[in-house]
């Protein structure tokens, strides 16, 4: 049982981690656009 739970947990890290990431290259896209309005102003 310990191990299934284990795997379980694994997985949910997985997923949090996959939309992390999704998140700060959303947010470091915006910036990255940001900057380069800035630039081409």
């Amino acid at each position: 049982v310990k191990i299934c739970q284990d795997e379980r947990q694994a997985k949910v890290d997985k997923k949090v981690i996959v939309k992390e990431k999704i998140r700060l290259e959303k947010k470091q896209d915006k910036a990255s656009k940001r900057i380069y309005k800035a630039k081409h102003n």
